[in-house]
Protein backbone atom coordinates (compact mmCIF):
# COMPACT_ATOMS: atom_id res chain seq x y z
CA UNK A 1 0.00 0.00 0.00
CA UNK A 2 1.36 3.51 -0.71
CA UNK A 3 1.05 7.03 0.33
CA UNK A 4 2.76 10.45 -0.25
CA UNK A 5 2.37 13.78 -1.30
CA UNK A 6 -0.29 13.79 -3.63
CA UNK A 7 0.69 17.56 -4.73
CA UNK A 8 0.36 19.18 -8.26
CA UNK A 9 1.08 16.26 -10.86
CA UNK A 10 1.72 19.11 -13.77
CA UNK A 11 4.84 20.12 -15.76
CA UNK A 12 5.79 23.16 -16.19
CA UNK A 13 8.39 25.58 -17.76
CA UNK A 14 10.94 27.27 -15.43
CA UNK A 15 13.58 29.90 -15.99
CA UNK A 16 17.11 29.17 -14.97
CA UNK A 17 20.57 29.57 -15.57
CA UNK A 18 22.53 32.66 -16.69
CA UNK A 19 22.05 31.32 -20.19
CA UNK A 20 18.42 31.93 -20.03
CA UNK A 21 17.20 28.52 -21.61
CA UNK A 22 13.92 26.83 -19.94
CA UNK A 23 14.07 23.79 -19.06
CA UNK A 24 11.54 21.16 -17.92
CA UNK A 25 10.26 20.14 -15.42
CA UNK A 26 8.37 17.41 -13.55
CA UNK A 27 6.31 19.41 -10.20
CA UNK A 28 5.26 16.16 -9.22
CA UNK A 29 6.98 15.98 -5.45
CA UNK A 30 8.75 13.01 -4.11
CA UNK A 31 6.67 9.68 -2.78
CA UNK A 32 6.97 8.03 0.22
CA UNK A 33 6.22 4.68 0.76
CA UNK A 34 5.16 2.85 3.73
CA UNK A 35 4.57 -1.08 4.69
CA UNK A 36 1.17 -2.16 6.05
CA UNK A 37 0.81 -5.09 7.91
CA UNK A 38 0.27 -8.06 5.37
CA UNK A 39 -1.85 -10.62 5.53
CA UNK A 40 0.04 -14.27 5.82
CA UNK A 41 -2.57 -16.07 3.46
CA UNK A 42 -2.87 -16.56 -0.71
CA UNK A 43 -3.18 -13.55 -2.46
CA UNK A 44 -5.77 -14.77 -4.64
CA UNK A 45 -7.92 -15.96 -2.08
CA UNK A 46 -11.74 -14.59 -2.09
CA UNK A 47 -11.98 -13.78 1.01
CA UNK A 48 -7.75 -12.60 0.97
CA UNK A 49 -9.14 -9.99 -1.42
CA UNK A 50 -11.71 -8.55 0.43
CA UNK A 51 -9.88 -8.01 3.26
CA UNK A 52 -7.64 -5.69 1.45
CA UNK A 53 -10.14 -3.80 -0.18
CA UNK A 54 -11.67 -3.36 3.75
CA UNK A 55 -8.34 -2.15 4.76
CA UNK A 56 -8.31 0.58 2.00
CA UNK A 57 -11.90 2.00 2.43
CA UNK A 58 -10.62 2.28 6.36
CA UNK A 59 -7.17 4.12 5.02
CA UNK A 60 -9.49 6.14 2.81
CA UNK A 61 -11.53 7.25 5.43
CA UNK A 62 -8.40 7.62 7.90
CA UNK A 63 -7.12 9.90 5.26
CA UNK A 64 -10.02 12.18 4.71
CA UNK A 65 -10.86 10.43 1.05
CA UNK A 66 -13.57 9.59 -0.29
CA UNK A 67 -12.42 6.89 -2.16
CA UNK A 68 -8.90 4.98 -2.55
CA UNK A 69 -7.36 3.31 -5.59
CA UNK A 70 -6.41 -0.16 -5.01
CA UNK A 71 -3.44 -1.38 -7.57
CA UNK A 72 -3.42 -5.26 -8.46
CA UNK A 73 -2.05 -7.95 -10.69
CA UNK A 74 -4.26 -9.41 -12.89
CA UNK A 75 -5.10 -12.64 -10.89
CA UNK A 76 -6.23 -10.36 -8.23
CA UNK A 77 -7.57 -7.05 -9.87
CA UNK A 78 -10.21 -9.52 -11.73
CA UNK A 79 -11.21 -11.31 -8.75
CA UNK A 80 -11.98 -7.73 -6.41
CA UNK A 81 -13.99 -5.94 -9.91
CA UNK A 82 -16.06 -9.26 -9.88
CA UNK A 83 -16.21 -8.76 -6.46
CA UNK A 84 -16.73 -5.20 -6.30
CA UNK A 85 -19.73 -5.69 -9.40
CA UNK A 86 -21.52 -8.78 -6.76
CA UNK A 87 -21.63 -6.55 -3.47
CA UNK A 88 -21.93 -3.24 -5.18
CA UNK A 89 -22.83 -0.62 -3.62
CA UNK A 90 -20.45 -1.85 -0.85
CA UNK A 91 -17.23 -1.27 -2.85
CA UNK A 92 -18.26 1.42 -4.84
CA UNK A 93 -16.01 3.86 -3.38
CA UNK A 94 -12.70 1.90 -4.53
CA UNK A 95 -11.12 2.34 -7.92
CA UNK A 96 -9.38 -1.19 -8.79
CA UNK A 97 -6.05 -0.22 -11.07
CA UNK A 98 -4.13 -2.50 -13.37
CA UNK A 99 -0.69 -3.00 -12.33
CA UNK A 100 1.53 -1.47 -15.52
CA UNK A 101 4.45 -3.64 -14.97
CA UNK A 102 2.23 -6.68 -15.89
CA UNK A 103 1.20 -5.27 -18.47
CA UNK A 104 4.66 -4.34 -20.06
CA UNK A 105 5.75 -7.99 -19.56
CA UNK A 106 1.96 -9.39 -21.37
CA UNK A 107 3.22 -7.11 -23.93
CA UNK A 108 6.71 -8.38 -24.05
CA UNK A 109 4.94 -11.62 -24.09
CA UNK A 110 2.69 -10.47 -27.31
CA UNK A 111 5.95 -9.10 -29.46
CA UNK A 112 8.16 -12.44 -28.38
CA UNK A 113 5.38 -14.81 -29.76
CA UNK A 114 5.07 -12.57 -33.14
CA UNK A 115 9.42 -12.79 -33.89
CA UNK A 116 9.88 -16.01 -32.56
CA UNK A 117 11.77 -17.96 -34.99
CA UNK A 118 12.03 -15.34 -37.64
CA UNK A 119 15.65 -15.06 -37.14
CA UNK A 120 15.57 -11.74 -35.03
CA UNK A 121 16.21 -14.01 -31.96
CA UNK A 122 19.21 -16.13 -33.92
CA UNK A 123 21.08 -13.31 -35.07
CA UNK A 124 20.48 -11.39 -31.37
CA UNK A 125 22.42 -14.81 -30.34
CA UNK A 126 25.09 -14.69 -33.10
CA UNK A 127 26.10 -11.15 -32.40
CA UNK A 128 26.27 -11.45 -28.98
CA UNK A 129 23.52 -9.44 -27.36
CA UNK A 130 21.80 -12.74 -26.23
CA UNK A 131 22.81 -15.83 -24.56
CA UNK A 132 21.12 -18.80 -26.25
CA UNK A 133 19.79 -19.55 -22.17
CA UNK A 134 18.18 -16.31 -22.09
CA UNK A 135 15.72 -16.69 -25.60
CA UNK A 136 13.37 -18.78 -24.33
CA UNK A 137 12.88 -16.26 -21.24
CA UNK A 138 13.30 -13.15 -23.97
CA UNK A 139 10.29 -14.64 -26.19
CA UNK A 140 7.90 -15.44 -23.70
CA UNK A 141 8.34 -11.70 -21.74
CA UNK A 142 9.74 -13.24 -18.82
CA UNK A 143 13.00 -11.14 -17.96
CA UNK A 144 11.66 -7.84 -17.75
CA UNK A 145 14.94 -5.86 -17.59
CA UNK A 146 16.29 -8.22 -20.43
CA UNK A 147 13.45 -7.54 -22.97
CA UNK A 148 13.05 -4.25 -22.21
CA UNK A 149 16.84 -3.54 -23.14
CA UNK A 150 17.16 -5.86 -25.89
CA UNK A 151 13.60 -5.20 -27.50
CA UNK A 152 14.78 -1.76 -28.11
CA UNK A 153 18.16 -2.23 -29.52
CA UNK A 154 16.70 -4.71 -32.21
CA UNK A 155 14.20 -2.14 -33.04
CA UNK A 156 16.98 1.17 -33.01
CA UNK A 157 18.88 -1.01 -34.98
CA UNK A 158 16.16 -2.07 -37.63
CA UNK A 159 15.51 1.88 -37.77
CA UNK A 160 18.48 2.48 -38.68
CA UNK A 161 18.68 0.24 -41.70
CA UNK A 162 15.10 1.77 -42.53
CA UNK A 163 16.23 5.13 -42.32
CA UNK A 164 19.41 4.13 -44.55
CA UNK A 165 17.05 2.69 -46.95
CA UNK A 166 14.72 5.81 -47.45
CA UNK A 167 18.04 8.19 -47.76
CA UNK A 168 19.01 5.58 -50.45
CA UNK A 169 15.45 6.11 -51.89
CA UNK A 170 15.45 10.17 -51.68
CA UNK A 171 18.89 10.47 -53.89
CA UNK A 172 19.48 12.97 -51.84
CA UNK A 173 22.69 13.53 -49.85
CA UNK A 174 21.57 16.77 -47.96
CA UNK A 175 19.34 14.61 -45.55
CA UNK A 176 21.60 13.78 -43.13
CA UNK A 177 23.22 17.40 -43.28
CA UNK A 178 20.31 19.30 -42.75
CA UNK A 179 18.98 17.07 -39.92
CA UNK A 180 21.82 17.49 -37.90
CA UNK A 181 21.93 20.83 -37.98
CA UNK A 182 18.08 20.33 -37.02
CA UNK A 183 19.14 18.10 -33.95
CA UNK A 184 22.03 21.64 -32.85
CA UNK A 185 19.42 24.44 -33.63
CA UNK A 186 16.93 22.53 -31.07
CA UNK A 187 19.52 21.99 -28.72
CA UNK A 188 21.01 25.35 -28.80
CA UNK A 189 17.17 26.80 -28.71
CA UNK A 190 16.25 28.75 -25.69
CA UNK A 191 12.50 27.18 -25.89
CA UNK A 192 12.52 23.86 -27.25
CA UNK A 193 8.72 23.32 -26.98
CA UNK A 194 8.29 26.61 -29.16
CA UNK A 195 10.90 25.67 -31.54
CA UNK A 196 10.16 25.64 -35.45
CA UNK A 197 11.61 23.46 -37.74
CA UNK A 198 13.60 24.96 -40.76
CA UNK A 199 11.63 24.13 -44.21
CA UNK A 200 13.81 21.92 -45.23
CA UNK A 201 13.60 19.84 -42.07
CA UNK A 202 10.05 19.86 -42.49
CA UNK A 203 10.28 18.74 -46.05
CA UNK A 204 12.27 15.59 -45.02
CA UNK A 205 10.50 15.01 -41.87
CA UNK A 206 7.41 14.60 -44.22
CA UNK A 207 8.76 12.40 -46.90
CA UNK A 208 9.73 10.16 -43.99
CA UNK A 209 6.89 9.87 -42.34
CA UNK A 210 4.83 8.61 -45.85
CA UNK A 211 7.29 6.51 -46.56
CA UNK A 212 7.21 4.73 -43.35
CA UNK A 213 3.54 5.06 -43.70
CA UNK A 214 3.63 3.53 -47.38
CA UNK A 215 5.94 0.85 -45.95
CA UNK A 216 3.45 -0.35 -43.14
CA UNK A 217 0.98 -0.73 -45.83
CA UNK A 218 3.01 -3.05 -47.81
CA UNK A 219 4.14 -0.81 -51.07
CA UNK A 220 7.77 -1.54 -50.48
CA UNK A 221 7.61 -5.40 -49.82
CA UNK A 222 6.01 -7.86 -47.21
CA UNK A 223 9.46 -8.52 -45.10
CA UNK A 224 9.97 -4.91 -44.38
CA UNK A 225 6.22 -4.27 -44.12
CA UNK A 226 6.65 -7.03 -40.93
CA UNK A 227 9.90 -6.00 -39.55
CA UNK A 228 8.06 -1.75 -39.57
CA UNK A 229 4.87 -3.27 -38.07
CA UNK A 230 7.90 -4.74 -35.44
CA UNK A 231 9.31 -1.19 -35.46
CA UNK A 232 5.54 0.54 -34.53
CA UNK A 233 5.44 -1.98 -31.79
CA UNK A 234 8.08 -1.01 -29.84
CA UNK A 235 6.76 2.74 -30.35
CA UNK A 236 3.76 1.83 -29.08
CA UNK A 237 5.57 0.49 -26.12
CA UNK A 238 7.41 3.67 -25.67
CA UNK A 239 4.50 5.59 -25.67
CA UNK A 240 2.70 3.53 -23.05
CA UNK A 241 5.94 3.89 -20.92
CA UNK A 242 6.32 7.71 -21.35
CA UNK A 243 2.80 8.31 -20.39
CA UNK A 244 3.41 6.09 -17.15
CA UNK A 245 6.56 8.08 -16.31
CA UNK A 246 4.95 11.38 -16.90
CA UNK A 247 1.87 11.09 -15.94
CA UNK A 248 0.20 11.76 -19.07
CA UNK A 249 -3.54 10.49 -18.28
CA UNK A 250 -5.03 10.41 -22.02
CA UNK A 251 -1.53 9.00 -23.63
CA UNK A 252 -1.90 6.19 -21.39
CA UNK A 253 -5.84 5.46 -21.64
CA UNK A 254 -5.08 5.31 -25.59
CA UNK A 255 -2.36 2.88 -25.75
CA UNK A 256 -3.81 0.54 -23.34
CA UNK A 257 -6.51 -0.13 -25.93
CA UNK A 258 -4.16 -0.42 -28.86
CA UNK A 259 -2.45 -3.03 -26.81
CA UNK A 260 -5.68 -4.63 -26.14
CA UNK A 261 -5.98 -5.16 -30.14
CA UNK A 262 -2.72 -7.26 -29.77
CA UNK A 263 -3.88 -9.59 -26.89
CA UNK A 264 -7.07 -10.31 -28.69
CA UNK A 265 -4.83 -11.54 -31.44
CA UNK A 266 -2.55 -13.34 -29.89
CA UNK A 267 -5.26 -15.44 -27.51
CA UNK A 268 -4.02 -13.37 -24.28
CA UNK A 269 -7.88 -13.50 -23.41
CA UNK A 270 -6.90 -12.62 -19.36
CA UNK A 271 -5.43 -9.43 -20.35
CA UNK A 272 -8.08 -9.06 -23.98
CA UNK A 273 -10.64 -8.80 -21.58
CA UNK A 274 -9.70 -7.01 -18.56
CA UNK A 275 -7.39 -4.45 -20.03
CA UNK A 276 -10.83 -3.66 -21.95
CA UNK A 277 -12.81 -3.56 -18.77
CA UNK A 278 -10.17 -1.39 -17.20
CA UNK A 279 -10.29 1.25 -20.41
CA UNK A 280 -13.46 1.36 -19.99
CA UNK A 281 -13.10 1.96 -16.00
CA UNK A 282 -10.88 4.78 -17.00
CA UNK A 283 -13.23 6.61 -19.46
CA UNK A 284 -15.80 6.77 -16.96
CA UNK A 285 -13.57 8.12 -13.76
CA UNK A 286 -14.83 11.29 -13.95
CA UNK A 287 -18.25 10.29 -13.22
CA UNK A 288 -17.80 7.56 -10.82
CA UNK A 289 -14.56 8.81 -9.14
CA UNK A 290 -14.01 12.92 -9.60
CA UNK A 291 -11.27 12.90 -6.66
CA UNK A 292 -9.39 10.13 -8.04
CA UNK A 293 -9.86 11.75 -11.63
CA UNK A 294 -8.55 14.92 -11.04
CA UNK A 295 -5.23 12.77 -9.29
CA UNK A 296 -4.83 10.54 -12.26
CA UNK A 297 -5.31 13.66 -14.79
CA UNK A 298 -2.32 15.46 -12.19
CA UNK A 299 -0.37 11.79 -13.45
CA UNK A 300 -0.46 9.88 -9.86
CA UNK A 301 -1.47 6.93 -11.35
CA UNK A 302 2.76 6.23 -10.98
CA UNK A 303 5.27 6.87 -7.85
CA UNK A 304 7.84 9.13 -8.16
CA UNK A 305 10.54 8.52 -5.41
CA UNK A 306 12.66 10.50 -7.06
CA UNK A 307 13.43 14.11 -7.62
CA UNK A 308 14.13 13.82 -11.30
CA UNK A 309 11.80 13.89 -13.87
CA UNK A 310 10.12 10.88 -15.97
CA UNK A 311 10.96 8.97 -13.01
CA UNK A 312 7.23 7.92 -12.57
CA UNK A 313 7.91 3.83 -11.73
CA UNK A 314 4.60 1.89 -12.20
CA UNK A 315 3.15 1.01 -8.42
CA UNK A 316 2.99 -2.60 -9.42
CA UNK A 317 7.23 -2.31 -10.13
CA UNK A 318 7.31 -0.11 -6.72
CA UNK A 319 6.30 -2.99 -4.79
CA UNK A 320 8.74 -5.21 -6.49
CA UNK A 321 11.73 -2.96 -5.84
CA UNK A 322 10.93 -1.71 -2.04
CA UNK A 323 9.28 -4.25 0.36
CA UNK A 324 9.98 -7.68 -1.76
CA UNK A 325 13.32 -6.53 -2.51
CA UNK A 326 13.81 -5.12 1.14
CA UNK A 327 12.51 -8.59 2.59
CA UNK A 328 14.76 -10.61 0.51
CA UNK A 329 16.77 -12.50 2.61
CA UNK A 330 20.49 -13.90 2.18
CA UNK A 331 19.36 -17.24 3.64
CA UNK A 332 16.23 -16.98 1.18
CA UNK A 333 13.02 -16.02 3.57
CA UNK A 334 12.31 -18.29 5.91
CA UNK A 335 12.98 -21.89 3.89
CA UNK A 336 16.49 -22.08 6.38
CA UNK A 337 15.16 -21.27 9.55
CA UNK A 338 12.69 -23.34 11.43
CA UNK A 339 10.05 -25.99 10.53
CA UNK A 340 7.96 -24.68 13.16
CA UNK A 341 4.73 -23.36 12.60
CA UNK A 342 4.06 -20.85 15.10
CA UNK A 343 7.87 -19.36 14.61
CA UNK A 344 6.96 -18.35 10.71
CA UNK A 345 4.00 -16.93 11.92
CA UNK A 346 5.38 -14.99 13.84
CA UNK A 347 7.98 -14.44 10.83
CA UNK A 348 5.13 -13.12 8.42
CA UNK A 349 3.67 -11.32 11.24
CA UNK A 350 6.83 -9.27 11.63
CA UNK A 351 7.13 -8.82 8.10
CA UNK A 352 6.23 -5.42 7.38
CA UNK A 353 7.94 -4.05 10.83
CA UNK A 354 11.00 -5.77 9.81
CA UNK A 355 11.26 -4.23 6.01
CA UNK A 356 10.46 -1.21 7.42
CA UNK A 357 13.84 -0.92 9.66
CA UNK A 358 15.97 -1.88 6.96
CA UNK A 359 14.84 0.26 4.59
CA UNK A 360 15.50 2.95 6.99
CA UNK A 361 18.53 1.70 7.43
CA UNK A 362 20.23 1.52 4.37
CA UNK A 363 18.90 4.71 3.35
CA UNK A 364 20.59 6.21 6.65
CA UNK A 365 23.86 4.28 5.75
CA UNK A 366 23.61 5.45 2.05
CA UNK A 367 23.32 1.94 0.56
CA UNK A 368 19.77 2.11 -0.60
CA UNK A 369 19.70 2.56 -4.40
CA UNK A 370 16.49 3.33 -5.78
CA UNK A 371 15.86 3.33 -9.41
CA UNK A 372 18.15 5.62 -11.72
CA UNK A 373 16.28 6.53 -15.15
CA UNK A 374 19.52 7.77 -16.17
CA UNK A 375 21.19 4.88 -15.86
CA UNK A 376 20.81 3.71 -19.54
CA UNK A 377 22.41 7.84 -20.68
CA UNK A 378 25.70 6.75 -18.41
CA UNK A 379 29.28 6.59 -20.71
CA UNK A 380 29.58 3.19 -19.64
CA UNK A 381 25.98 2.13 -20.55
CA UNK A 382 25.88 4.09 -24.11
CA UNK A 383 28.88 2.84 -25.16
CA UNK A 384 27.94 -0.87 -24.46
CA UNK A 385 24.30 -0.35 -26.14
CA UNK A 386 26.36 1.41 -29.15
CA UNK A 387 28.70 -1.69 -29.53
CA UNK A 388 25.62 -3.63 -29.05
CA UNK A 389 23.53 -1.84 -32.23
CA UNK A 390 26.73 -1.80 -34.19
CA UNK A 391 26.96 -5.86 -33.83
CA UNK A 392 23.72 -6.06 -34.45
CA UNK A 393 23.16 -3.86 -38.12
CA UNK A 394 26.27 -5.90 -38.95
CA UNK A 395 24.76 -9.47 -38.30
CA UNK A 396 21.61 -8.37 -40.02
CA UNK A 397 23.60 -7.02 -43.15
CA UNK A 398 25.22 -10.79 -43.12
CA UNK A 399 22.35 -12.37 -42.95
CA UNK A 400 19.11 -10.39 -44.93
CA UNK A 401 18.60 -6.82 -44.31
CA UNK A 402 14.98 -6.73 -45.08
CA UNK A 403 14.74 -3.06 -45.67
CA UNK A 404 16.51 -3.65 -49.44
CA UNK A 405 15.06 -3.87 -52.68
CA UNK A 406 17.36 -7.41 -53.53
CA UNK A 407 15.28 -9.34 -51.79
CA UNK A 408 11.29 -10.27 -53.25
CA UNK A 409 8.94 -7.74 -52.39
CA UNK A 410 6.09 -10.56 -52.78
CA UNK A 411 7.10 -13.26 -50.25
CA UNK A 412 7.58 -12.52 -46.02
CA UNK A 413 11.52 -13.66 -45.09
CA UNK A 414 12.68 -15.25 -42.37
CA UNK A 415 15.61 -13.06 -41.84
CA UNK A 416 17.78 -15.95 -40.30
CA UNK A 417 17.35 -18.34 -42.61
CA UNK A 418 16.46 -16.70 -46.01
CA UNK A 419 13.43 -19.43 -45.92
CA UNK A 420 9.96 -17.81 -47.06
CA UNK A 421 6.98 -18.15 -44.92
CA UNK A 422 3.72 -20.21 -45.40
CA UNK A 423 0.53 -18.08 -47.45
CA UNK A 424 -1.07 -18.47 -43.49
CA UNK A 425 1.95 -17.60 -41.72
CA UNK A 426 2.29 -14.32 -43.86
CA UNK A 427 -1.39 -13.36 -44.14
CA UNK A 428 -1.31 -13.60 -39.88
CA UNK A 429 1.40 -11.55 -39.33
CA UNK A 430 0.74 -8.91 -41.63
CA UNK A 431 -2.41 -8.62 -40.47
CA UNK A 432 -2.21 -9.30 -36.54
CA UNK A 433 -3.14 -5.41 -35.37
CA UNK A 434 -6.54 -5.24 -37.99
CA UNK A 435 -7.37 -8.60 -37.04
CA UNK A 436 -6.73 -8.00 -32.96
CA UNK A 437 -9.06 -4.83 -33.73
CA UNK A 438 -11.66 -6.53 -35.54
CA UNK A 439 -11.77 -9.07 -32.45
CA UNK A 440 -12.05 -6.21 -29.95
CA UNK A 441 -14.89 -4.30 -31.29
CA UNK A 442 -16.51 -7.89 -32.15
CA UNK A 443 -16.40 -8.66 -28.04
CA UNK A 444 -17.29 -4.95 -26.92
CA UNK A 445 -20.42 -5.23 -28.99
CA UNK A 446 -21.39 -8.35 -28.04
CA UNK A 447 -20.83 -7.24 -24.02
CA UNK A 448 -22.98 -4.08 -24.80
CA UNK A 449 -25.89 -6.54 -25.97
CA UNK A 450 -25.88 -9.45 -23.52
CA UNK A 451 -24.31 -8.54 -20.15
CA UNK A 452 -23.45 -11.95 -19.34
CA UNK A 453 -21.06 -12.21 -22.51
CA UNK A 454 -18.21 -10.35 -20.52
CA UNK A 455 -17.53 -13.32 -18.43
CA UNK A 456 -18.24 -16.12 -21.22
CA UNK A 457 -15.57 -17.56 -23.16
CA UNK A 458 -13.57 -16.25 -25.91
CA UNK A 459 -12.74 -18.00 -28.87
CA UNK A 460 -9.22 -18.61 -29.32
CA UNK A 461 -8.19 -17.39 -33.16
CA UNK A 462 -5.64 -19.78 -34.83
CA UNK A 463 -2.15 -18.29 -34.34
CA UNK A 464 0.01 -18.59 -37.16
CA UNK A 465 3.84 -17.61 -36.71
CA UNK A 466 7.08 -18.64 -37.70
CA UNK A 467 7.12 -20.65 -34.85
CA UNK A 468 4.08 -22.54 -35.66
CA UNK A 469 5.31 -23.21 -39.28
CA UNK A 470 5.13 -26.60 -40.31
CA UNK A 471 4.60 -27.81 -36.25
CA UNK A 472 2.47 -31.08 -36.22
CA UNK A 473 0.58 -32.35 -33.43
CA UNK A 474 1.75 -35.94 -32.13
CA UNK A 475 0.40 -38.27 -30.13
CA UNK A 476 0.83 -38.13 -26.26
CA UNK A 477 4.03 -40.30 -25.21
CA UNK A 478 2.97 -42.55 -22.84
CA UNK A 479 6.28 -43.66 -21.39
CA UNK A 480 6.50 -39.70 -21.03
CA UNK A 481 3.40 -39.17 -19.51
CA UNK A 482 4.11 -41.99 -16.48
CA UNK A 483 7.33 -40.35 -15.91
CA UNK A 484 6.48 -36.95 -15.04
CA UNK A 485 3.90 -38.12 -13.15
CA UNK A 486 6.06 -40.12 -10.97
CA UNK A 487 8.57 -37.04 -10.76
CA UNK A 488 5.68 -34.96 -9.56
CA UNK A 489 4.55 -37.34 -7.02
CA UNK A 490 7.74 -37.98 -5.48
CA UNK A 491 8.31 -34.57 -4.98
CA UNK A 492 5.48 -34.73 -3.03
CA UNK A 493 5.95 -37.53 -0.95
CA UNK A 494 9.61 -36.09 0.17
CA UNK A 495 7.56 -32.76 1.26
CA UNK A 496 5.47 -34.80 3.07
CA UNK A 497 7.81 -36.95 4.18
CA UNK A 498 9.86 -33.74 5.56
CA UNK A 499 6.17 -31.89 6.72
CA UNK A 500 4.92 -35.24 9.14
CA UNK A 501 8.76 -36.34 9.94
CA UNK A 502 8.22 -40.29 8.74
CA UNK A 503 11.42 -42.13 7.00
CA UNK A 504 11.42 -41.78 3.29
CA UNK A 505 13.42 -44.94 3.28
CA UNK A 506 10.33 -46.95 4.84
CA UNK A 507 7.98 -44.36 1.68
CA UNK A 508 10.00 -45.86 -0.59
CA UNK A 509 9.23 -49.79 -0.03
CA UNK A 510 5.55 -49.56 -2.33
CA UNK A 511 5.29 -48.52 -5.64
CA UNK A 512 5.37 -44.86 -7.06
CA UNK A 513 1.77 -44.92 -8.43
CA UNK A 514 -1.53 -42.93 -8.19
CA UNK A 515 -3.47 -45.78 -7.68
CA UNK A 516 -2.35 -49.93 -6.98
CA UNK A 517 -0.84 -51.55 -9.88
CA UNK A 518 -3.57 -54.55 -9.49
CA UNK A 519 -6.06 -51.70 -10.13
CA UNK A 520 -4.51 -49.41 -12.75
CA UNK A 521 -5.60 -49.42 -16.87
CA UNK A 522 -3.26 -48.35 -19.49
CA UNK A 523 0.14 -48.27 -17.73
CA UNK A 524 2.86 -49.33 -19.93
CA UNK A 525 6.43 -50.56 -18.59
CA UNK A 526 10.16 -50.00 -20.58
CA UNK A 527 9.17 -52.71 -23.15
CA UNK A 528 5.78 -50.84 -24.21
CA UNK A 529 3.99 -53.38 -22.93
CA UNK A 530 0.91 -52.71 -21.75
CA UNK A 531 0.47 -53.91 -17.55
CA UNK A 532 -2.09 -53.81 -14.90
CA UNK A 533 -5.92 -54.80 -15.05
CA UNK A 534 -8.79 -53.30 -17.28
CA UNK A 535 -11.18 -53.12 -14.33
CA UNK A 536 -11.56 -49.79 -14.56
CA UNK A 537 -11.76 -47.29 -17.34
Amino acid sequence: MFSGCWMCGKIQIHQCGQDGMQRVYDCRKQMKVWYLPQINQSPTSNAVVVETMKRSQKLAEESNKSCMVVTYDLAIAKIALQIQAQEKPVFDNLFISLGSFHVEKAYFCVIGKLIAESGAPHILNECGALAVGSINGFIKGKHYNRCKRIHELLAVSLEILFFEWFQKSQNNPDIVPVLQNELKCISDSPDINRYQHSKEGNDILERYRDFYEKTLAGDNGKTAQFWCSYISLMHLYHRYSRSVRTGDLEGYTNTLLQMANYFFALNHHNYARWTVKYHDNLLKLKETHPEIYEEFKDGLFSVKRTKKPFSGSPIDLTLEQTINKDAASQRIGIAAMTNSISARQRWAESHFIRTSILSHVFQEAGMHKKEDVTHGLKKHAIRKDNKTVKDIIYMIKETMNPFTEDIDSKHLYNIGTGKTAPEEVESFLLNVREAGEVQRKKFMNECRQEPGRFLAKITRQEVSTFATAGTKSKKTDVKRVAACMVRDLFGSILYASVEKRIDLAEVLKYPLTPVPLSLSCGWYNAENTKIGSDAIS
